[in-house]
């Protein structure tokens, strides 16, 4: 059964490696810097795998299945592990949810999710400590179980909220947004019962964490084959409908707009953000900022809005 057990979590490993290589493939092709995110997030999730298989396999291979044979050094630094790819897993996923929405990440998540970090962080290094010192495991699974809770709440609360920001988004973006959080409430939905079952039931099912660790790991995959290419299609019409006026020429001539200025203006027309013209132009944000900053003080506008307006004003003026 172990065995069985240890090849689960091997094939785990498999599809999250597949899966990762696939989203870089599409992010190198298709320039979606929520790919990138995607691809992030999934070796944070496998990390999680990986040090799992790596605990099932030295404890039945080297431990004889003895977990007070395990060297307390060994076992402190998987945990370490494994809480922090838990923690970049919650952080990832938040930043693929906004670039998949194509909304701005707000600050004060941001903030709070440094300071949900730094104080599990904290509090589960003292509870090592005292595992070490005084071999007592009480205080680190009373922290883990709140610092698990924690993690799967923050998953959900996100995932809800971003089917309710999904309705307010256009047509293009709505489907492939509620998709993606409803097959990843399914998935997790069964990794939280693995977690339910060990602090609360107790039942102890040897199979049920490498399957409920899959769940959620298919859940890329099963978005990325299914669901992503009606979303480019349809991205890709939006985009091949958006025009660029006659007047940009002229526009670029008269407020003296640098060839990289051009470029940035064409993506901004486009609807672009920020980040996403980093990654389609292969340059930094800050340089991107910067140069938003010269064209605004070129042209005198101070919003987006109002340099797109600027733009079509003087294509009806050269009509």
């Amino acid at each position: 059964m172990e065995h069985i057990n240890i090849f689960l979590i091997f094939f785990n490993l498999v599809v999250g490696v597949g899966t990762a290589i696939y989203s870089f493939q599409l992010y190198k092709t298709y320039r979606l810097p929520f790919l990138k995110y995607l691809f992030n997030y999934i070796i944070c999730y496998n990390l999680i795998v990986i040090v799992d298989l790596s605990f099932k396999y030295l404890l039945i291979n080297l431990y004889d299945n003895n977990l007070s044979g395990m060297s307390r050094y060994l076992i402190s630094s998987l945990l370490i592990t494994i809480i922090l790819a838990e923690y970049l897993t919650v952080t990832t996923l938040y930043r693929f949810l906004a670039g998949l929405g194509n909304y701005n990440r707000s600050e004060k998540i941001n903030v709070l999710l440094i300071f949900w970090g730094l104080a599990f962080g904290i509090a589960h290094l003292y509870s090592f400590w005292i595992f070490i010192k005084k071999s007592s495991e009480v205080l680190f699974y009373s922290i883990h179980e709140l610092w698990i809770i924690s993690m799967l709440l923050f998953i959900f609360v996100m995932l809800i909220t971003h089917i309710f920001k999904s309705f307010s988004m256009s047509r293009i973006l709505r489907r492939p947004n509620l998709e993606f959080a409803i097959i990843f409430i399914t998935g997790y939905f069964f990794y939280s019962f693995d977690q339910i079952d060990f602090y609360f039931l107790k039942m102890r099912i040897s199979l049920l964490s490498p399957l409920t660790l899959l769940c959620a790991n298919v859940c890329p995959t099963v978005w990325l084959l299914l669901c992503f290419p009606k979303y480019f299609r349809s991205y890709k019409e939006s985009i091949a409908d958006i025009v660029l006026p006659k007047s940009m020429n002229n526009f670029i001539r008269e407020f003296n707009i640098s060839g990289r200025e051009g470029e940035i203006i064409e993506q901004i027309y486009y609807g672009r953000s920020n980040k996403e013209i980093e990654d389609i132009l292969f340059i930094s944000f800050s340089t991107v900022k910067n140069h938003i900053s010269n064209i605004y003080q070129k042209t005198g506008v101070h919003s987006r809005s109002q340099l797109i307006s600027l733009i079509r004003s003087l294509d009806k003026t050269s009509v």
